[in-house]
């Protein structure tokens, strides 16, 4: 960025920096939050930088908001942390009279060591936790002083769900009177230019349908392991898709080893473009994501099982973190508890077996992703201090 641009926002209201580690075309949940954040506080008229990394760059022109780039790979190893701080120093100017959001944990774990925060001379700073950072950041003395230090600095600290926000207060007291419920939404998803996609679906079949990354955490092998047990009038019409990018090379060839051996039907798609993903969900009969904790990572809100019921689709869940939050229980979907094979079996084979009760769920579900929007919380998160 120019210096005279740099100079030029000083003097543009309502302007907003955001940093993140986490942004297209690699992402978990945290990315799609930078990034449906960013858009909504566009829509309420804001002026957005995003600093990401510069593997962002292919997504450049697609964006409504300015885009700048960090030298980083999307770590939170020393590395990325030493590029992240130099960038900062570099282009200081930049953030000068602005709203400063560390939108995620890899930026929050450089920016703590920082010596020169204050010196960036932002009119507020904001944080973001989303949950799996807070159990790591509390379990050593050291980094968890100096996150302390960065709370204590900042104006206003986010979460997504209550969860999230009871979790952070109870390891990191000093967070408790900035707090602020910010909840998140569904994303528009579709792509008008293109024709229809036509997935492979026979008359019949059930299709139960997982998007998230394949990875331990996201419990697709529950899935698997509990339509293997299954009664055979039930698994003859399930069909499993699991949608999202191979992180675990090593989880990855379990599950399909795992359901070539109990003979379940299931279909991996690695490489979906978020503009058509809306086919997947649109196909789908049931959104099932049974995630697990797993080395202290958890699952802060969910945004996937949200986006599932804004296309109508019940959801089969495991009622950890800050799932129900997203998931209402016996109203939108059905919650159940981590590892209980046989409740998970149950069920699948219950809305298998009842489509009024999908339909019902379905129905219920759109109604409640319809009251959450991002450009509101994009207003409750930054208007606060205008």
């Amino acid at each position: 960025m120019s210096i005279f641009r740099c100079l030029l926002n000083i003097a543009v209201n309502r302007k907003i920096n955001i940093l993140t580690h986490e942004f297209s075309p690699k992402k978990g949940g945290a990315g799609i939050y930078v990034e449906e954040i960013a858009k909504g506080a566009v829509e309420s008229g804001f002026d957005v930088t995003v600093w990401a990394p510069e593997s962002s760059r292919i997504v450049e022109g697609g964006i409504p908001h300015e885009l700048e780039y960090l030298p980083l790979k999307g770590s939170h190893d020393w590395t990325c942390r030493l590029k992240l701080l130099n960038t900062i120093r570099m282009n200081r100017n930049c953030f000068e009279g602005s709203i400063l959001h560390f939108a995620e944990a890899g930026v929050i774990s450089g920016m703590m060591y920082y010596k020169g925060l204050r010196k960036l001379n932002y009119e507020r700073l904001i944080l973001t936790f989303h949950g799996s950072e807070i159990l790591r950041y509390s379990k050593l003395p050291h980094r968890k002083a100096l996150l302390n230090k960065l709370i204590e600095k900042a104006d206003q600290v986010t979460v997504l769900s209550s969860y999230v926000g009871e979790l952070l207060v109870k390891h990191f007291k000093k967070a408790e009177p900035k707090l602020l419920l910010t909840p998140g939404a569904p994303r528009e998803l579709g792509n008008t230019d293109s024709p229809d996609m036509l997935l492979d679906k026979a008359e019949g079949d059930i299709v139960l349908l997982t998007v998230a990354r394949v990875h331990p955490r996201k419990g697709q092998l529950d899935v698997i392991r509990a339509i293997g047990g299954m009664s055979s009038d039930v698994k003859s019409r399930l069909i499993y898709w699991v949608v999202g990018q191979k992180v675990n090379d090593e989880y990855a060839q379990d599950l399909l080893s795992t359901a070539g051996k109990l003979e379940v039907r299931t279909k991996f798609f690695t490489d979906v473009d978020d503009c058509d993903l809306q086919y997947y969900y649109q196909t789908a009969d049931v959104f099932i994501m049974t995630s697990v904790p797993y080395e202290r990572s958890i699952e802060g809100f969910g945004l996937t099982y949200m986006e599932a019921s804004s296309f109508g689709l019940p959801v089969i869940a495991h009622d950890i973190g800050g799932v129900s939050s997203a998931v209402i229980k016996n109203e939108t979907g059905l919650l159940i508890s981590p590892k209980d094979i046989d409740a998970l079996q149950r069920a699948i084979e219950r809305l298998c077996r009842d489509e009024l009760l999908r339909k019902e769920f379905g129905k219920k579900g759109k109604l409640y992703a319809a009251q959450f929007k991002w450009s509101d919380s994009a207003q409750a998160t930054y208007s606060s201090f205008e």
